[in-house]
């Protein structure tokens, strides 16, 4: 497996601990396989892919949809690379439906196996905005950085 290397800048606070609940939970999870997509298959059901041919910045993609929890996932793969350039999932919230879009490029070989470095989220309010320098596999990390962060301390 790959791991970003991240580094974060000092300068700034630490993003507080945000507990993943609902849609964000599935967003989550839909995320996190498809940077390692060896399960996708059995994570999304009701596979289709009759879609009308479609382009994304000019080139032709394949579209294919599946659905988890009731979200579905629409996947769309460079027809000549086969790269997947696009995730679209929708989820259903009390001020309707919510659609989130992940864009993936700049695709680079790491250890043999390529992987973008370039990855735009975009949300009904938001964007972010990924550009990784570096990906490193099979890092050996110390499971205690996968830990609940303490509370932050009360301000003075």
């Amino acid at each position: 497996c790959a791991l970003p290397i991240f580094q974060y800048p000092r300068d700034l606070a630490p993003i507080p601990f945000l507990p993943l609940v609902g849609a964000d939970l599935t967003g989550a999870r839909v995320d996190g396989s498809l940077m390692f997509p060896g399960a996708i298959k059995q994570l999304l059901t009701g596979w289709r892919a009759d879609f009308p041919p479609v382009s994304i910045d000019g080139k032709p993609v394949f579209v294919v949809q599946g659905m988890i929890e009731r979200v579905p996932v629409k996947l769309y793969f460079d027809q000549k690379s086969g790269l997947l350039v696009r995730q679209v999932r929708y989820s259903q919230s009390p001020l309707g439906c919510n659609v989130t879009q992940v864009d993936y490029s700049d695709y680079r070989l790491v250890n043999g196996v390529r992987m973008p470095f370039h990855i735009v989220t975009s949300w009904f309010d938001g964007r972010g905005d990924v550009q990784l320098t570096q990906i490193q596999a099979n890092v050996a990390i110390d499971s205690a950085k996968f830990g609940k962060p303490a509370p932050p301390a009360p301000p003075k």
